[in-house]
């Protein structure tokens, strides 16, 4: 059997996965359960009727627009301005009305972590695809390794917002029973 796919290796294909541009689809996935934290209402349905119009958007850019052998300029870029824009107007609005520590807060965390991720996305991806344009590979490999540790932190921070136990509210009632 390793003989065999010793054997195909000369008629595989050069790219480990096929081209695939998700910008939008995850801006769309990532935007929708964040505008649940949107303070105000008209964020909350701006956020959530701006989706579809962005995945159009996304598709008209694909199929006419977008060079897709290539980094994106035009779409990476204004998805994560998009994100990035939904993200701290979420945290900033939430952050004004709460009364306890903002950093003990779950949702400070996913949404500063979303902030962060979405905002390298849209800055490093035109540094990447001007260093491709000049065929600077050492800067390319050095804009993708920073933006690598970048995401890293910005997915830790989410984990961890996700993971956080907040603890618990006393009802004020005790659970024991008194005779």
């Amino acid at each position: 059997m390793l003989a065999v796919a010793i054997a195909l290796v000369p008629y595989l294909g050069r790219t480990f996965l096929p081209e695939f541009n998700e910008g939008a689809l995850t801006v769309g996935v990532v935007t929708l359960p964040g505008s649940e934290w949107q303070v105000f209402s008209v964020a909350r349905l701006t956020v959530r009727y701006c989706i579809p119009l962005l995945w159009l958007w996304w598709g008209i850019n694909i199929a006419y627009v977008e060079d897709r052998s290539s980094f994106s300029v035009l779409g990476v870029p204004v998805y994560g301005m998009l994100a990035l824009a939904a993200a701290v107007t979420a945290l900033v609005s939430r952050a004004m009305r709460e009364t306890r520590p903002i950093l003990r807060q779950d949702w400070s965390w996913i949404l500063g972590g979303i902030a962060v991720f979405f905002a390298t996305n849209a800055t490093v991806t035109i540094v990447q695809s001007l260093a491709q344009q000049a065929q600077d590979w050492v800067m390319v490999v050095r804009v993708i390794v920073l933006k690598s540790g970048i995401d890293i932190l910005a997915m830790l921070c989410i984990a961890g917002g996700f993971a956080w136990l907040a603890p618990r509210r006393s009802s004020g009632d005790s659970s024991w029973l008194v005779p």
